[in-house]
């Protein structure tokens, strides 16, 4: 095997890699050791006809022209925060009390507490107040230091509720309008890398949501 098709080059959205992909490449490795995985993170969808990526992992509604899409992860938004805040005497005890506390968000995913709310039947929530990251991973630094409650995908946090860092303080857990989906170009859907890791990462969908 040449060099250059040793190696499979993946894009991907930074709140993916870190909570749910890389902790399940040794298994990638295991099985298929003659390959080698090149991860890069972005919150921009890869230009493939200008870059020598091979498949890419983004969030949206799996719909992008000339790409093809298979859903990884669907979200399932649930509120999260440090052990220490559910410990404190103004713990809130219901989504309302909740609902007037200072929430912490990711700016590019601002309705994701909206939607939460809604599902617990409070239909409007002031979700700006409370502090705005650029990201998931940045977000979640900031719920395990203390800063306040976040509201992620459950997918996302396995290692993180496996630990005990984090809690969720409401048994609600709401389906989002987006998910987390493997893409590549269509022409590229029988090339021996772009088949290789999808129909791998594929199985591990499978294994964790149950999902065919």
């Amino acid at each position: 095997m040449r060099s250059q098709d040793r190696v499979i080059r993946i894009n991907v959205a930074p709140a993916i890699a870190g909570g749910w992909l890389i902790p399940r490449l040794y298994d990638f490795y295991r099985k298929h050791p003659e390959h080698e995985v090149e991860i890069t993170t972005s919150m921009r969808l890869v230009d493939f006809s200008h870059s020598d990526v091979d498949l890419a992992v983004r969030f949206g509604r799996g719909s992008w022209a000339g790409l093809a899409s298979h859903l990884l992860l669907p979200e399932a938004l649930v509120p999260v925060c440090s052990p220490k805040l559910l410990q404190a005497e103004n713990a809130p005890t219901s989504p309302e009390e909740l609902a007037q506390l200072p929430l912490l968000h990711v700016r590019p995913k601002a309705s994701d507490w909206q939607e939460w709310f809604a599902a617990a039947g409070i239909p409007r929530v002031e979700v700006k107040r409370g502090p705005g990251f650029q990201s998931s991973p940045l977000m979640m630094d900031a719920v395990e230091a203390g800063l306040g409650y976040g509201i992620v995908s459950r997918h996302l946090i396995e290692q993180e509720l496996a630990s005990g860092r984090v809690l969720i303080p409401f048994d609600l857990m709401v389906d989002g309008s987006n998910g987390y989906y493997l893409v590549y170009p269509e022409g590229r859907r029988e090339d021996p890398k772009v088949t290789l890791f999808r129909d791998w990462i594929l199985a591990q969908r499978e294994q964790q949501t149950g999902r065919g």
